[in-house]
């Protein structure tokens, strides 16, 4: 009879849910027990982000590489799917201590990463969640020193000299790149503040975008009137920004319009000069760890604000739904403006711990890493 969810079961029990044909392959912080029967993970309880490990209450996440019969066990794909060989359970269990093996139970559904055949990475789905008792043994909470954090000084400027700010943001929070050949120097229409962000890139070129996406200069291309240069475009290419077309714009904080498909071009709240901050604030390459769920935005905007600091910037691109930027020293959250009665929030984090204080602000969490 297989082992219930959450039983205590002996290793050797565990092992037969393979099938008497087997063959244990090591990953990580777990060992992967493939047999004609099903497969057994079993893991080591810990908390290592390079290693496997129970993400949150519903996610378990493998590391590779992975030998090829695991890959090809498992699959790589970019959708979520059952695991392949669907007669085969999958069975997940963490070992607490010398002969002490929790079962979580079964795998629901897989996400398998790799290059060619080899598989990277892999998340595990399953269901129901874990309650935070049983997360709590198997992903002991850290008790190491947080890493070093990226600051927040950068705020004091935002008001009164943005392109300060950006830059303070940028060499903080953002990764450089290997050196590469620059880019053709803007032409003279460039406002200064868009100069000064590519020069930015240069050495962070993560700065250009991962789901939104600035432009090289010499990649800008004027809108069929002539009097705009698109610089930038929004991830499913159906919308563009631009700003005006001067000869010489080199004392300008000219404004950014906003345009979708072949409709009217609409201006965004803010200058280019903190367009360009909260650009890079949105894109921000912030760290592994999430937090998302919503909630009353009246009750919950205070209890947040009273752990992150607010950025004075309006909204950009989202005209019917406002919302606002809040950060910490290596978290930002993303959260709807004061007007919305109720909204979404959504938070990335450097360190698991970061998300901690907000467990409890009044969201239903639909994903907490904390």
């Amino acid at each position: 009879m297989p082992p219930s969810r959450q039983d205590l079961v002996p290793e050797a029990a565990l092992l037969d849910l393979a099938g008497p044909d087997r063959t244990a392959y090591p990953l990580p912080g777990a060992t992967v027990v493939l047999g004609a029967a099903g497969t057994v993970i079993l893991a080591e309880a810990g908390d290592d982000p390079g290693a496997a490990c129970a993400w949150n209450h519903g996610e378990f996440r493998l590391r590779g590489p992975a030998p090829g019969p695991v890959s090809t066990r498992f699959g790589i794909g970019c959708t979520c799917r059952p695991p392949d060989d669907r007669d085969l359970p999958v069975h997940l269990a963490v070992r607490l201590g010398p002969g002490r093996l929790l079962h979580l139970g079964l795998i629901r559904r897989v996400l398998a990463h790799g290059s060619g055949s080899t598989m990277d990475s892999c998340t595990l789905w399953f269901d129901p969640p874990l309650s935070d008792e049983v997360l709590a043994l198997v992903r002991p909470p850290g008790i190491g020193p947080l890493p070093r954090l990226p600051g927040v000084e950068w705020l004091d400027h935002v008001d009164t000299d943005p392109c300060r700010a950006l830059e303070l943001f940028v060499t903080d929070w953002y990764p450089t790149g290997p050196a590469t050949e620059p880019p053709p120097e803007p032409p003279r229409s460039v406002p200064p503040a868009l100069r000064a962000f590519h020069r930015l890139a240069e050495l962070h070129p993560g700065l250009l975008g991962r789901q939104n996406f600035l432009r090289r200069p010499e990649h800008y291309r004027a809108v069929e009137s002539g009097d705009r240069l698109v610089i930038g475009d929004e991830n499913q290419g159906c919308r563009h920004w631009s700003i005006p077309w001067e000869p010489d714009a080199s004392d300008t904080d000219p404004t950014v319009w906003h345009t979708l498909e072949e409709e009217a071009p609409t201006p965004e709240p803010e200058p280019l000069s903190r367009f360009l901050l909260h650009f890079a604030l949105y894109e921000a390459p912030v760290g592994p760890y999430i937090a998302w769920g919503s909630g009353p935005t009246a009750e919950v905007l205070p209890r947040m604000e009273g752990l992150l600091h607010r950025v004075p910037l309006r909204s950009f691109r989202s005209p019917s739904m406002p919302s606002e930027i809040h950060v910490a020293p290596g978290v930002i959250a993303h959260t709807p403006a004061a007007s919305v009665p109720e909204g979404g929030f959504h938070v990335t984090a450097r360190h698991r711990g970061l998300l901690r204080p907000l467990a409890d602000i009044g969201l239903t969490w639909g994903r907490f890493d904390g």
